[in-house]
């Protein structure tokens, strides 16, 4: 008996041992190559070991960089986040350069542990992809969001938001104070269940059951207890066994499907009812412009990827391909951050707007200026309606923490740094967006006429992102917003309720990795 505890017990210490100088190992690596950039470190954390990764997982984190900078103006520092080095920049310059003239070393996000293995796994969607393999996906879901399907896609976005307008022309509605984030989640979701799955026109009280999931999914703030996630980021050689452990305690114990499970079921489905043409002047859904490319997994049509993990040859020809759980994949990622990011959006340029009489005033000319039927070409022509929206995501980049940089291949920066593989670059877009250097002594305020000057500081504005890695989705997401704006607009007003601003507005890092307004009410008041 006692061998047998023996053993056991020489076998749970080697264990330890084990993942004490594995951690200690990549910790030590990871110092090093910060101490190679040449950048400053940020203010040590309370528990130094892990790094900054429990701040940077909080809740208040993006528009709070700041606070860990180690000298007021720092514009590029050194953060760990576990055992991954980091760099935190809100330097236009230098996210320019490795964004836009560096992007062949700088190709791929972050990397996260918990995600499944951009070269291997098969379901792996746009933005985890990198390489050959990003290119390809990227490629082919571009064409799904063409300009020729944007303009087929007006309608629906038009009839759908027809509908939710019902919603405030109830009399008991009027001028009652409502939560006018959730209202337009219900409204995204929608537009997105029937441009990316095909579904039919959805009534104003319906909840389509992708949404149910996506909401099941996610809407709380990460958490910034001691979990599994906190191991992986600090040991990520320990993903793979915590994945066969967590796939084993499921069979075992017979749990229910999570709901990410359930969502990927539900666009399976819908990617084997889809038809792979499209009907007369009807444009086809997501799933169904995929689809049209669908080609079941083959370990021939991967080797080449597999090969080359950097992206080195940005003229190279893309296989029109892709595989079914490749469509799972990326559709679920384009359904999540189509209905949450549109709805952040949509949700802060009320309040702005509630909160600028002026800016609300030149907005409602211009809107009711354009013809009644909406289409394509009218909404292209709202410029100050543009300049609004431009104006929301300066003051609120709600989708920051999405942007991020991997450096695959060792560079070295104009000024001679040197930023070696493995780093990653997290941007601090709410810095940048708010430094007076760049946007003057009024960067605080809502002035979108900004947007209309010839001085403005493009390069040192990326709410979607820069470079060949820039949102996806960005015009498709600007095209609804600009639809459901202005017929709000045409009929209703959104009024704030006292003591209510832009700049006291409550505020979370949800789950999605995206910026939530919390708990934000405002009323809509019926135009004369």
């Amino acid at each position: 008996m006692d061998s047998v505890v023996g053993a056991v017990f020489g076998t749970v210490l080697a264990v330890v041992v084990i993942i004490v100088f594995e951690f200690l190992l990549r910790l030590s690596l990871a110092i090093v190559k910060l101490a190679q950039t040449g950048f400053s470190w940020a203010k040590t954390p309370a528990i130094p070991f892990f790094g900054h990764l429990k701040w940077i997982d909080s809740g208040q984190c993006p528009w709070n960089f700041s606070d860990i900078s180690p000298k007021p103006g720092a514009s590029t520092y050194c953060v760990l986040r576990g055992t991954l080095p980091c760099l935190v920049t809100s330097d236009p310059e230098f996210i320019r350069e490795i964004c836009i003239n560096a992007a062949a070393h700088f190709h791929s996000r972050m990397v996260d542990p918990l995600a499944p293995d951009p070269h291997s796994a098969r379901g792996v969607h746009v933005f985890g992809a990198r390489g050959a393999r990003w290119k390809r996906i990227r490629t082919l879901s571009s064409r799904a969001l063409s300009t020729k399907q944007l303009r087929l896609f007006v309608p629906v976005v038009v009839d759908q938001t027809e509908r939710f307008l019902q919603t405030f022309d109830d009399p008991e509605c009027e001028s009652k104070d409502v939560n006018v984030h959730s209202l337009f989640q219900s409204l995204t979701a929608a537009v997105i269940g029937r441009c990316a799955f095909g579904l039919g026109a959805i009534g104003v009280n319906e909840v389509p059951e992708h949404f149910e999931h996506i909401m099941n999914m996610f809407g709380n703030q990460p958490t910034v207890g001691w979990g599994s996630a906190t191991i992986q980021w600090c040991i990520p050689s320990s993903t793979s066994t915590m994945n066969v452990a967590s796939s084993f305690w499921k069979r075992l114990k017979k749990t229910a499907k999570a709901p990410n499970e359930l969502l990927d079921d539900f666009i399976r489905k819908c990617l084997v009812n889809s038809k792979t043409t499209c009907a007369g002047a009807l444009p086809c859904d997501f799933v169904q412009s995929l689809k049209g490319y669908l080609h079941e997994y083959d370990e021939k049509n991967v080797k080449f990827e597999r090969k080359s993990p950097v992206f080195v040859n940005k003229d190279a020809t893309v296989n029109d391909w892709i595989d079914s759980e490749e469509i799972v994949a990326q559709c679920r990622f384009l359904s999540i951050a189509g209905f949450d990011t549109t709805s952040n959006t949509l949700t802060f340029a009320c309040l702005l707007l509630a909160e600028t009489p002026s800016a609300l005033t030149k907005c409602l000319t211009e809107l009711d200026a354009l013809s009644d039927s909406l289409d394509y070409d009218d909404i292209s022509s709202a410029g100050y309606l543009h300049c609004v929206l431009m104006e929301t995501l300066r003051l609120f980049p709600h989708a920051s923490m999405l942007q991020s940089r991997l450096c695959t291949s060792s560079y070295t920066l104009p000024n001679g740094k040197v930023i070696p593989a493995g780093v990653g670059i997290l941007f601090d877009t709410w810095a940048l967006h708010r430094n007076k250097l760049l946007w003057g002594p009024d960067a605080d305020e809502f002035r979108p006429e900004r947007f209309l000057e010839p001085t403005i500081a493009e390069n040192a504005f990326t709410p979607f992102g820069m470079g060949p890695r820039q949102c996806i989705g960005m015009r498709f997401a600007l095209m609804e917003a600009k639809i459901v704006l202005t017929m709000l607009l045409r009929k209703y007003v959104p009024v704030l309720p006292p003591g209510v601003s832009h700049k006291t507005v409550g505020m979370a890092l949800i789950d999605t990795n995206t910026v939530w307004p919390t708990d934000l009410k405002l009323s809509f008041k019926k135009r004369e």
